[in-house]
């Protein structure tokens, strides 16, 4: 039967056993949803992602997407894109264009902040132009107080962290690896090579001439 009866789900103004809702009450949204091979009608207060609400004098519908929009507020104006598309201006495109960036975190053309190359949201960059430094998001000519310049990162530091990036590197340079070198020269103290390019004890005779054995 296509009249009102218990068996309706609410927002439904007619409905049958057969195909669900038949029409709804004001205010509702007809949508068609899948049942195994069948389709049913559901009266819903809101669309259901994917879809957006069409209202007429008549029959307000649940009206689908277009193809590379996930979500949208009408026929021409996404408001999400599908994986590998990005927004501007309410279209899903494939590429962004000069001056903006493809974030593929949301899914959308963004504004990079002033001499950025790469950013996840309109204030946070990830990426500076090659001649600016980096720090907090933001690209800067010059480092602010209490920062300086790190020019192998092209990043701003706080001044206590560089210095303690180049006391380690000194300390490296001045007192460790002159001390790795000298136990690397005394190691091979009193071995030679021989015409054959082996290595051999200096103590052995004949060595330089018929070659020698391996170091014992």
């Amino acid at each position: 039967s296509s009249s009102v009866s218990s068996d309706c789900q609410a927002g439904c103004a007619t409905c049958s056993a057969l195909n669900g809702c038949l029409s709804c009450k004001p205010r509702f949204f007809f949508h068609l949803e899948l049942d195994g091979i069948r389709q049913r009608g559901t009266c819903l207060s809101s669309c259901p992602r994917g879809y957006f609400g069409a209202r007429s004098p008549l029959i307000s519908t649940c009206t689908k997407c277009k193809a590379d929009c996930a979500s949208c507020f009408s026929e021409n104006f996404c408001t999400r894109c599908h994986p590998g598309r990005f927004l501007l201006r309410g279209k899903c495109e494939s590429s962004c264009p000069n001056g903006l960036t493809a974030n593929t975190a949301l899914r959308e053309c963004t504004e990079c902040p002033t001499g950025c190359e790469q950013c996840v949201r309109r204030n946070m960059c990830t990426r500076c132009r090659a001649d600016l430094y980096h720090l907090h998001g933001q690209c800067h000519h010059t480092c602010p107080n209490n920062f300086e310049p790190y020019v192998q990162l092209m990043q701003c530091v706080p001044r206590s962290e560089k210095s303690f990036f180049f006391d380690v590197f000194f300390f490296f340079n001045q007192y460790f690896l002159p001390s790795l070198l000298t136990v690397s020269s005394s190691s091979l103290s009193g071995w030679t090579m021989d015409k054959l390019g082996s290595l051999c004890s200096e103590k052995e005779h004949g060595c330089s001439q018929e070659g020698g054995g391996s170091p014992h």
